[in-house]
């Protein structure tokens, strides 16, 4: 890896990890390596394994390729996290909906089943 895509790298991570308030400490428990081996490798003094950086995409939700390039990092992916977002808000108020009737319709069957006990109590001699 030449010095420029290390350093992008680098930079990358550090902005990854200060977008998300998180401290090198957290992010090496992540990787299982000390702080100091993580603070080695955003200080661009040690290069990132890429199982490390295969590990830091995924935890970050970016495209691995993201880590490589300069710029911003992908909005595509932000943009893909706020659709998820909106899916599972659909999927969860959907599931209210339909725990909130089958409440309602399990409530109707045990009243209907305790009018149809009642009415044989009634009936027996």
């Amino acid at each position: 890896m030449n010095k420029r895509t290390a350093k992008t790298i680098s930079l990358n991570l550090i902005k990854l990890r200060s977008q998300r308030n998180l401290s090198q400490k957290e992010i090496s428990k992540v990787l299982g390596i000390s702080q100091s081996s993580y603070n080695r490798i955003e200080s661009g003094a040690s290069q990132v394994r890429i199982d490390h950086l295969q590990i830091l995409a995924t935890y970050y939700h970016v495209l691995i390729d993201d880590l490589f390039n300069e710029g911003e990092i992908s909005e595509y992916n932000i943009s893909i996290m706020k659709n998820k977002i909106h899916e599972l808000e659909n999927e969860l108020s959907n599931m209210e909906e339909l725990n909130r009737i089958s409440k309602k319709l399990i409530s109707e069957l045990e009243e209907k089943i305790n009018l149809l006990t009642t009415s044989r109590v009634r009936i027996r001699p």
